[in-house]
């Protein structure tokens, strides 16, 4: 499931790389948040020389409702949410699904590297997927590690693959708003998970630097990532799972505030950040009153 909104620059390379995909018995389904552009009659030339390319459309609503809409028609085992602008292992899939059938796992998380638009350069980061934080066992759920079950990897679902069933049975929805619109989604399924299992080979190619991703606009729903946080947690004590992984939770969140606010994109979204944390947010999602021992930065 591709969510994109003008995207016409890289749309192409992402759609060619899943579709060469080693694990041809795939459904793509490309849904189009409302373009401007080009992007749709790229989508549809590329319809034209592979029948498993689908493509769906809607008004702008952002990509948490362009995910969720393009999962109700989803009819694969398994799940796989990738942006529009990334490109992708030609063995990505299929080595996923593998690790998932192996290990009968809910949930399969894979290693990626940046590539710079502006250098093209590959880089290597390690912080989408966090090899020293991983328990020794597989597949392994929060009761395995519940001080890092939010921490060994990012957010994001584009390194992710789910099992359809169990997103369907956990009732997971993507939010609908702007930005950090995956936050809830991934962490709850990370912690609803009884069985994660992963892969350390690199087979994401994420795109940084070229100023049209969400994360470069940010200055717009500067809170957003904040709304998230209280969203998951309400969905962890909901579950009555939320005591168990606190510490890792309040160290998630205490990484994700200070990220945003050191990265705001224009002083009213700082000032936005800086106010709404010092006057409610570091206390309710549990980041004070704790020693230092407690916090891993």
């Amino acid at each position: 499931i591709v969510p994109v909104y003008n995207g016409e620059a890289y749309i192409r390379q992402c759609v060619e790389s899943i579709l060469d995909q080693s694990l041809r018995e795939v459904q793509v389904i490309c849904v189009d948040d409302g373009s401007t552009d080009g992007t749709v009659q790229v989508l549809e030339e590329l319809c034209k020389k592979d029948d498993r390319l689908q493509i769906l459309k809607q008004k702008n609503q952002y990509a948490g409702a362009a995910r969720n809409f393009g999962m109700s028609v989803a009819e694969g085992e398994y799940l796989i949410f990738l942006d529009a602008d990334d490109f992708f292992h030609s063995r990505m899939l299929e080595t996923m699904y593998q690790k998932c059938k192996e290990d009968k796992a809910q949930i399969c998380v894979c290693d990626g590297q940046i590539y710079d638009e502006n250098t093209k350069e590959y880089l290597n980061v390690d912080y989408f997927l966090k090899r020293n934080d991983l328990p020794g066992v597989r597949p392994f759920s929060r009761k395995d590690m519940p001080e890092k079950i939010f921490n060994f990897t990012t957010s994001a679902p584009w390194n992710k693959m789910f099992e359809r069933a169990f997103v369907e049975e956990k009732q997971l929805k993507f939010q609908d708003i702007r930005r950090a619109n995956d936050l809830y989604f991934c962490n709850m399924a990370l912690a609803l998970a009884e069985r994660i299992t992963t892969t350390e080979e690199r087979l994401v190619n994420y795109r940084r630097g070229h100023g049209t991703s969400l994360q470069a606009m940010k200055h717009n729903e500067p809170l957003d990532f904040y709304y998230a946080m209280l969203k998951l947690q309400e969905g962890l004590e909901k579950a009555k799972i939320f005591s168990s992984i606190e510490k890792s939770f309040a160290n998630f969140c205490l990484g994700g505030c200070l990220y945003n606010l050191n990265t705001a994109k224009s002083g009213k979204g700082y000032s936005a950040i800086y106010r709404i944390l010092r006057e409610e947010g570091f206390e309710k999602l549990h980041i004070t009153g704790h020693s230092a021992g407690y916090y891993y930065m």
